[in-house]
């Protein structure tokens, strides 16, 4: 439901028009003894606290005006959403994708998880390059480049980028070799069903069938 209240104002030849919009609550919904989801009329939802209620009024099937609308988003909501984004990347870097869910799991309105983003953004805090290169560096070790590319697809990365960074940072022959000399000590001395497991084992990581069965022989003395 949308409250609108029209007042005509003239003055000798002039005349202006204003129109003022407020908001109603339609509905309340308390997530514990501090939270409680509210939802306005316009569709947007959000997590507020038990002193926010109080002080805007939020309670069902109250009005609340365009100016303390504004001010609750901005200056309650809008903040906690940019504190969120923060804590979220000092504990680990996240690519874009990555805060858009949590955010959004957090209940935080998509108006104001656009303008947390651009925020990120504009001071640099969110740099994927940087990311993308830490995480194959780091996590990539004994994972075919196919299941790299899934888990990193996953996380919001440019393909294209994906692409170029495993061709600077990943060796899935490399890679093969280190995860067979983890699994196998002495490979002569497996018989030809345990060599079709570690084969089957090694297929499902993302590994070429062709790659597998040439690093077996090249490690077999």
């Amino acid at each position: 439901m949308l409250y609108i209240r029209w007042s005509t104002v003239k003055t000798m030849d002039f005349k202006s028009v204003f129109l003022e919009v407020n908001m109603y609550i339609i509905h309340t919904e308390s997530i514990n003894t501090k939270k409680t989801k509210i939802t306005f009329d316009n569709g947007v939802e959000c997590i507020c606290y038990r002193s926010e209620i109080r002080k805007f009024d939020l309670e069902q099937d109250t009005e609340i005006s365009e100016d303390a609308y504004e001010e609750f988003m901005n200056d309650y909501v809008g903040k906690r959403a940019k504190k969120k984004a923060m804590d979220l990347l000092i504990r680990s870097d996240k690519t874009e994708k990555e805060l858009r869910d949590k955010l959004k799991r957090e209940c935080f309105p998509e108006f104001l998880i656009e303008e947390t983003i651009a925020f990120l953004h504009s001071y640099h805090y969110i740099n994927e390059d940087n990311h993308l290169e830490t995480y194959i560096r780091y996590h990539g070790k004994g994972k075919s480049r196919t299941l790299l590319k899934q888990e990193l697809k996953k996380k919001g990365f440019d393909s294209e980028k994906i692409g170029y960074y495993l061709d600077e940072y990943h060796d899935d022959q490399e890679e093969l070799r280190y995860l067979i000399r983890k699994k196998v000590s002495n490979l002569s001395e497996m018989t030809p069903k345990e060599k079709e497991k570690l084969f089957m084992q090694l297929y499902r990581k993302g590994f070429s069938p062709s790659d597998i069965r040439r690093e077996i022989e090249f490690l077999q003395p």
